[in-house]
């Protein structure tokens, strides 16, 4: 039996392909106007905006796989909050990495995703939310005096 699992995992993997530009380019745009901060819930943070932008992905790299796909997409729907700018980052390493090793690559997708969101998030809200107040705020100090 586990002979089988073993020949049908290996068989998934010679079926990967390379992901299409126009998929890419896809998943960015779902999660960039699809909602990445509108679908926010308090169990999940940005899962559902998460799967909902590589879900063209999944079901090219998946198509004839539906069983990996639901595997992928369960996997997808896992906790995910980070920075709205920074995620994009996450994503194509997600991709990258499932593109190469499909369905064996969801251990390690969801291990990417777990440690990135956090460092990926202080970067992101450093850059982005702290610094412009604090260079803003220093120039308007210096020429209220």
């Amino acid at each position: 039996m586990s002979d089988q699992k073993q020949n049908l995992t290996n068989a998934e993997m010679r079926q990967v392909e390379k992901l299409p530009s126009n998929i890419k380019r896809r998943v960015l745009t779902r999660f960039v106007f699809g909602g990445a901060t509108r679908s926010l819930n308090y169990e999940k943070m940005m899962a559902l905006a998460y799967c909902y932008s590589v879900l063209p992905a999944m079901k090219f790299l998946y198509r004839q796989n539906p069983d990996g796909l639901q595997k992928a997409l369960q996997t997808q729907l896992a906790f995910f909050n980070t920075n709205g700018i920074m995620a994009p980052f996450v994503i194509g390493a997600d991709l990258a990495i499932e593109e190469s090793q499909g369905v064996n690559s969801l251990p390690t997708v969801t291990g990417i995703k777990t440690s990135l969101m956090g460092p990926l998030a202080g970067i992101g809200d450093t850059l982005l939310l702290s610094t412009p107040g604090a260079i803003f705020g220093g120039i308007a100090a210096f020429h209220g005096c």
